[in-house]
C-alpha cells in the first residue's frame, strides 16, 4: 500500500479521533493498543490493520467513507480520487 494512501487515510483517523473527543491515549485503549500504535496510524508512518477497521469506525462513531473523506485535495489528486 503506497504512503500516499496511508498518509490520507491516518489523516482521516486524526480528523476523526479529534472530533470524537478522544485523545490517542483514549482511542487506542478502546482499540488495545498503545498511544504509538495510533500515532503511527494518523502519520502513516505504519500500514493500519484492516481487521481493526470494524472496531475503529464504531469508536469514533463513523463510516469508513468518512476517513476517506477527510483527505486532503492533494491526497486526493495523488491516489486519483473524485
Amino acid at each position: 500500500m503506497g504512503s500516499s494512501f496511508r498518509a490520507a487515510f491516518g489523516r482521516g483517523i486524526k480528523v476523526e479521533r479529534t472530533a470524537a473527543g478522544l485523545t490517542q491515549a483514549e482511542l487506542g485503549a478502546l482499540l488495545k493498543v498503545s498511544d504509538r500504535t495510533i500515532s503511527s496510524w494518523e502519520t502513516g508512518d505504519r500500514t493500519f490493520p484492516w481487521d481493526v477497521l470494524p472496531e475503529l469506525c464504531d469508536a469514533l462513531d463513523c463510516a469508513p467513507a468518512d476517513l476517506f473523506a477527510r483527505a486532503s485535495e492533494e491526497d486526493r489528486r495523488k491516489l486519483k480520487m473524485p
